[in-house]
């Protein structure tokens, strides 16, 4: 199953919305969406809006209760989510998922519009919010999808201990493919290559690795390493209750992840979504994140930017056409994408004061201001490698304009060369 398009109408700031998760060539399904925006433009919230779109009515319900999914804007009309899925990527016939989500008796309530062949009917999908971090799950009941997206909408939800979904995942697909699930996780996370995850005979999860190879428990580990394993494997075994992991180790479904950097260093964020492609080949998943890095690590084709218009509506725009030459920084500062300026905290408020002296008539600067503004205009050569224009047509030159000018340089060499 794939999910090729969602539409939105009155789900929070998404008005009127649409975004499609396909191939820009062959309009084949796209395995990796990577969003990105601003704090508030509802990235979790399309997320969230996608796990309703899939869920039974009654799971819909459940999951709308939480205090942090509250979906309608305008409590006078219902608000829908619309999904188009497919059975196979390059499907050209869709089936729809209707969701409406009304206002009743001061609360949303769900109602789902939907007649699905039994390929749809079993999709699986599942989702991971934010807090993604504790475990104790009772994991005897059958996982439905209000179990396996939980965390996207309630941030004290429970995970399945660790041990106990390694421990079936290995007796479910055999030594040989856990052995190459385990190298390639090992790689996503960037633990040494000889790593060693095994379960001794008292319980427990343990782990070798490094020179000394002595073993150190699971709870022991460090954050980065532990919470991103505890979330995979609840993942893995989420797989396994829907049947979606079959005994050849092919995972297939839907994943839902809310900030995918999350407890992860910034030496392996940009190869993240490439190790996690290894991971699961045939898996669809829909990333938010706030890091450059990330981004850089994806191809331009899988982002997709949330932005607010002037009158307060979200849209979802195109990124660059393409990364090369780019590095962390300009992903940070390309305005298509993350809009943000990089410089320091010290360095902005020298220019801020440069600008604001060299916006005055020189006529009026008393004498200590001159002083400042020689000053600023020496420090700022260093910082920009340019020479600051002197005397009377300084004032008439804003240093911002100046750094915009080394970015253009850069830009007009790529076109100019095609890199």
């Amino acid at each position: 199953m794939y999910l090729r398009r969602i539409m939105l109408n009155n789900i929070r700031d998404f008005s009127d919305f649409e975004v499609n998760f396909e191939n820009p060539d062959d309009k084949s399904a796209r395995l990796w969406t990577l969003l990105v925006g601003g704090n508030g433009v509802g990235k979790t919230t399309l997320l969230r809006a996608v796990a309703l779109g899939f869920a039974s009515e009654a799971d819909a319900n459940a999951m709308i209760a939480s205090p942090l999914a509250r979906m309608i804007n305008d409590q006078n009309r219902p608000a829908s989510i619309h999904l188009e899925i497919s059975e196979k990527r390059d499907d050209k016939n869709f089936e729809i998922l209707e969701t409406i989500i009304d206002w009743v008796d001061d609360h949303e309530a769900v109602r789902t519009i939907r007649k699905l062949p039994s390929w749809a009917s079993k999709a699986f999908v599942a989702g991971y919010g934010v807090a993604r971090i504790r475990t104790g799950r009772d994991s005897v009941r059958p996982r439905r999808l209000i179990d396996s997206a939980e965390t996207l909408f309630f941030y004290d939800s429970l995970l399945t201990p660790v041990e106990l979904t390694m421990r079936r995942l290995q007796d479910f697909v055999g030594t040989e493919k856990y052995d190459l699930a385990m190298r390639n996780l090992i790689e996503a996370l960037d633990l040494p290559p000889h790593t060693e995850i095994s379960f001794p005979a008292g319980g427990g999860v343990e782990i070798r690795s490094g020179p000394d190879r002595a073993p150190h428990r699971l709870e022991h580990w460090a954050d980065g390493y532990r919470l991103n394993f505890t979330w995979i494997a609840d993942f893995f075994g989420a797989a396994m209750a829907a049947d979606a992991l079959t005994r050849d180790g092919t995972l297939r479904g839907l994943l839902l992840l809310d900030e995918i950097e999350q407890h992860t260093h910034p030496n392996i964020q940009d190869t993240l979504v490439i190790e996690l492609k290894k991971l699961w080949p045939e898996l669809q998943v829909i990333a938010t994140t706030h890091s450059p890095l990330v981004v850089l690590g994806t191809d331009p084709s899988e982002l997709v930017v949330l932005k607010r218009d002037h009158l307060g509506k979200v849209n979802a725009e195109l990124g660059p056409s393409s990364f090369v030459g780019f590095t962390a920084e300009d992903i940070l500062t390309d305005k298509a994408i993350f809009d943000t300026d990089a410089r320091s905290v010290s360095d902005k408020a020298m220019l801020d004061q440069y600008k604001k002296l060299t916006e005055r008539d020189d006529d009026d600067l008393q004498p200590d201001e001159r002083k400042e503004l020689a000053q600023l205009s020496s420090r700022l050569r260093g910082l920009t490698g340019r020479s600051t224009p002197d005397g009377q047509e300084a004032s008439h030159r804003a240093v911002d304009e100046d750094e915009a000018n080394l970015v253009n340089d850069l830009k007009a060499l790529r076109e100019k060369y095609g890199l």
